[in-house]
């Protein structure tokens, strides 16, 4: 995960990439340090596109940016 304005990087272990688990990361490495963002920059990856994702991005009222299939 990376502030594309300071270009600051939080870095998280994890040991699949389920959408479950890439979320549950970025809740605990991301939001619970820093706050809710108004804005994720994701690419077509389909644990972001998910409707886990979806979900929980809704709830902390962010907005989420797809990145295009061939230039992200």
């Amino acid at each position: 995960m990376q502030d594309l304005l300071t270009k600051y990087s939080v870095y998280a272990p994890l040991p699949g990439i389920r959408a479950e688990t890439t979320t549950a990361a970025f809740i605990n490495y991301f939001i619970c340090r820093f706050g809710c963002p108004r804005s994720i920059l994701i690419d077509q990856g389909r644990n972001f596109m998910s409707l886990f994702m979806k979900t929980i991005a809704k709830r902390c009222r962010i907005r989420l940016f797809r990145t295009s299939a061939h230039h992200p």
